[in-house]
Parts: C-alpha cells; structure tokens; sequence
C-alpha cells in the first residue's frame, strides 16, 4: 500500500485540489467487489452479483475510487471470467455513481443465469428466464449505475456468440450452432444479421427487443425476431417439444423454405409462420397428402389474447392454423399453468366455401366435410410413438391430461366414407359429444342408424361401445373381422353392450340381436384376482321363426398353465 497525503488533515480527501493531495494504491490479490451494495438497493431487489478472486490495482485518489486493470470471477457463476476490467467512482463524496467497463469470457450458460439473477433480468422482463445454452462466448460490458438512484443505471454491452446451441423457452426449437453478436443497453437490445440451424435446416435472422417501461406507453418487454430459412422432416421430428407437429413429422419426408416472426411477452413465445410447403411430401390420411412438389400455402399464428395481458387476468393465447381451404384450426388457451389447456377451439376440415366451424364458448367443436374421413388412420398418426403398447399407456398419451382438452367436444361429420375401429361405412352422417374418454353420437349411414357411445381405451379397461340401432347391415367380410377380434388377447378386446333390432347379415335378415360383454382387466384382477377375461354374458338373436342364446369366456393364452 503507498500513501501520498500533503495538507490540512481535516480536509482530506481534498475535493479542492488547490488545498492538498491525498491518494492511496494498493495491490488487491484474492478479493471481493461488492460494485452495488445491497444497502444501496430496494430490500426486494434482485442483487448484482458480486466479484470474487479479484486480482488488481486499487486506488484512492482525492474523492475517487479506482481498480484498475482487475481480473476476476462473477460470484455464483464463477464459470465467468473477468479478463480485464475497470471500475470507478469519480466522486464518493457527491452524488456516488459505479462506472464499470469490463471484458469477460465463459459458459452461455452462466451467463444466462447472471442475466436472470441480476437487474438486467427485468430490465429484459423476464424474457430469458427460461432460456437454456451451451458453450463459451465472449462477452463485453458497461455499466453506470448511481448509488443514490440504482433504478436510473445505464447498461451498454455486447455478446459475441461463436456457435453455440440456445433454446429460449421449453415449447420452442433449439437454436443450433448459433452465431452473431447481441449488442443490448437497459433500454433493449439488437441482433442484426444471426444465424443458426434450426429444425433440420439453415436459418438467418435479425432480431430487437424493447426493454420494459422503455417507450411511450410501454407496460412491457416487446421483443421480435424475424426469420428465413429452411427446414426438414427429420428436423421436425427431433424436435420433441413441438408435441403434435413432431409426430405428425413422422409421416413426412423432404424439406421446405418459410419465413418467421416470433416474439416474447410476458416471457412467452409469440409465433407466426408461413410457408408454401413445396418440396416436403406429406405421407398422412385424407386430405393432407402432399407430393413433394405441390404447393400448399400454411400459416400458423400464436399470440397472447390481449384483454388477458390486463392486471388480475389469466394469460391466455391464441393458437391458429390455416392450411389453404383445406383445414381451419383454431384454440384459445389458458397458458397461466405448467402446461397449455385449451378453454375453447374450432377445427373445419374440408368445408364447402361459406362454411365455418363456429367458436363455442366453451370446448372444442369440429365441422368435417370428406369424401374419406379414416379415423383409424388419424388415430395412429396422432398417437404417441411405438414405445406406447397398451390401452393405458395410450391414454397417458393422447388421451389424457391437457392433451386430451385438444380433442373436439362437439362434432359434426360428412363423409362419403368413413372408416373407424377397422368398419368402413358409407354415406355418413355423424352428430356428437365427448365427455373426457366417452364419445356419444347419433349415426346415420347406408349400413345402419341409431345412437352409439364408445369409451376410449384407459385406466378402466379396453373400452367399452354401447349401442342402440334401429338397424345394421353388416358385409361379407365381416364373418373374418369377428374372428381376428376373437383372436386377440382379453386386454384389446372392448365391453360390448349392443341392441340391433334389425340386423341383415351378408344379405340375410337375422331380426333383434342383443350382445352383452364385460372385460376384466388389470384393475380388476388386481381387486378381485383371476386372470384376464372377456366374458360374454348375453348372445341373443331373436327372428320370428326361432331365438338363439349363447354366453362365452375369452381368456389370455396359457393364463390357466401360468397360474
């Protein structure tokens, strides 16, 4: 330590240079910076983090404070390296301000969570808080922040990101090898120029952002990326956070150019995208296949309802989906929770012009108009991957939880065939409901009519179908289709409680058949013991010339043996 002091003792530090001299330097080894101390912020405010392992000069000098040509770690994230910096304060006597200017170099990561931990986390409102990065970058910043005032700090600086991998939010793409250089300031930031891989292809992008309370009239962070590139059908399927079009990705092949934007508000992704889909083939039922060459303009929007943005509101957004005249999709969400639940949607597939599927105020309704409508085909393309082998573990998957709130409540069907649990039928008319896993419906169709209620597959069973028709006709293959459903083990085979009053077999008229079955699955072994069971308990057919009745017990292969 040296010390240069020359005047009145009781005037130091000698603001007035014309009344003496005072300066103090030292050599800092292994010391702490404190550059904002917490007494000099708001009790509830997040702190700026402090410096450790600093390595510097410090100096005294008349009302000044200096440290010069320090190396040092960010407490907390001491994979951050100062490789030089410089801090000072012109005057502690008066109106004491921190200057900081300093170079820095170490994990995206830490340095993410230095954004989210300090003030710069809601000078930026929230807007990386759940962002996620790999990789080292090189980092450069100023600060000016007054002691007496911390809310008026003044922030400059720069990130220069070589390559790394950022992930924004869990509901968007991972943005691969990214590089370009963000220059933000406490009144937002700018990124002019970036690029990165993105869904399986090249993307380039500019982006900006508006830092809260910055501007006439802003209440919050506005921040907006504008994007083209390409993507693949491989890369949609690596992108597992996409739900839906991930699995959908499954049964495409090829790649396509489109164009983004995509914004933060209130730390939520707000998306537009758009796209002729040329040169991605769509391998998916009725109406979606796609050559690879065909042009099929899709847009898709996603925005928080603005009246939700109000104080003591639920955030809720807006999830849409056009694909030219063939399918229009709609849903508002409450997305306040851990995960998005849909409050009300609409889906219209294959309407005529002038035709809407109309938002209901509560549930999901869907108007389809085909000429094949393959339920079973949909089904498995919307189901989740291979992995999933039972009823159950099905339901855990599309049938269950917010899931499950994507799925029409209200539904509406015209087609000139229609195939569903492996019957075809022909000239249908279908007006229904849903209930959680308990479809109701009124059919109409060349081969029968009447009412008919199916619980889907889940923790209760197999599934169930009742039925009350007024007639059936049922084809010549129907005979193979009853044994391969004998076939197969008790666990897939649903309950069955149907009454046909007339029912025509292969051309032949049968009369009233009534059939009764239960399935005793693993809830209920699990309760009462046994073995898997399909139990008929009633087969009666009844004509004018005669009446049949017949019971019967299915059980899984060799359960008897294995017991």
């Amino acid at each position: 330590v040296k010390f240069r002091v020359k005047g009145p003792v009781d005037e130091i530090p000698f603001s007035n240079p014309a009344r003496g001299e005072f300066k103090v330097t030292a050599r800092v080894k292994n010391g702490t910076f404190a550059y904002v101390p917490a007494s000099a912020q708001a009790r509830d405010a997040p702190a700026w983090p402090g410096l450790g392992d600093v390595q510097g000069e410090l100096v005294f000098n008349r009302a000044s404070l200096e440290v010069n040509n320090a190396t040092a770690k960010v407490a907390a994230f001491s994979g951050l390296q100062l490789l030089k910096a410089d801090a000072r304060i012109p005057d502690l006597m008066h109106s004491a301000a921190v200057e900081l200017n300093a170079s820095l170099r170490g994990p995206l990561a830490d340095a993410l969570g230095f954004v989210n931990a300090s003030p710069l986390g809601q000078m930026t409102d929230q807007v990386l808080a759940k962002a996620v990065g790999n990789g080292a970058a090189a980092y450069g910043l100023r600060l000016n922040i007054p002691l007496n005032d911390v809310e008026k700090t003044k922030v400059q600086g720069t990130v220069s990101l070589p390559g790394n991998d950022v992930q924004f939010t869990p509901a968007t793409p991972m943005l691969s090898r990214l590089r370009g250089v963000v220059a933000f300031s406490e009144k937002g930031f700018n990124v002019p120029g970036a690029q990165a891989r993105l869904l399986g292809g090249d993307v380039r992008f500019d982006g900006a952002g508006r830092g809260a309370g910055v501007g006439a009239g802003a209440a919050e962070a506005s921040v907006v990326f504008r994007a083209q590139g390409t993507l693949t059908a491989e890369g949609l399927r690596q992108a597992r956070g996409l739900g839906l079009v991930s699995r959908m990705a499954q049964n495409a092949s090829g790649g396509a150019a489109y164009t983004a934007t995509i914004g933060f508000r209130r730390g939520m992704p707000e998306v537009m995208v758009t796209s002729n889909l040329q040169g991605l083939a769509l391998n998916l039922p009725a109406p979606f296949f796609k050559a690879a060459d065909t042009v099929l303009p899709l847009r898709f929007d996603n925005a928080l309802l603005r009246d939700s943005l109000l104080p003591g509101q639920k955030l809720q957004d807006q999830l849409s989906l056009s694909i030219r005249r063939l399918a229009s999709i709609m849903y508002v969400r409450d997305v306040s929770g851990a995960e998005p639940r849909v409050i009300r949607g609409s889906v219209g597939v294959g309407l005529e012009p002038g035709e809407t599927a109309q938002l209901p105020e509560a549930g999901v309704a869907a108007n389809i108009n085909l000429a094949k409508a393959d339920m079973d085909a949909w089904e498995k393309v919307l189901a989740e991957p291979a992995a999933v082998t039972t009823p159950a573990a099905s339901a855990r998957g599309l049938y269950s939880g917010n899931a499950l709130t994507y799925l029409p409540t209200q539904l509406a069907i015209r087609a000139k065939e229609l195939v569903v649990e492996g019957r075809r039928l022909n000239d249908v008319v279908v007006g229904g409901t849903r209930e959680g896993l308990n479809w109701r419906a009124n059919v109409s169709a060349a081969e029968l009519n009447g009412h008919v209620e199916f619980r889907q597959p889940g923790g209760q069973g197999a599934g169930r179908v009742y039925a009350r028709l007024s007639r059936l006709s049922l084809g010549q293959g129907t005979a193979a289709d009853v044994e391969n459903l004998l076939e197969e083990q008790p666990a897939s085979i649903p309950a069955l409680d149907i009454v046909v009053e007339d029912l025509e077999l292969r051309g032949k008229k049968l009369g009233r058949i009534e059939i009764d079955a239960v399935n005793r699955g693993a809830s209920v072994i699990a309760r009462d013991g046994g073995v898997r069971e399909w139990r008929l308990n009633k087969f009666n057919v009844t004509l004018t010339e005669a009446v049949l009745t017949a019971t019967g017990n299915w059980v899984t292969a060799n359960a008897h043996d294995a017991g």
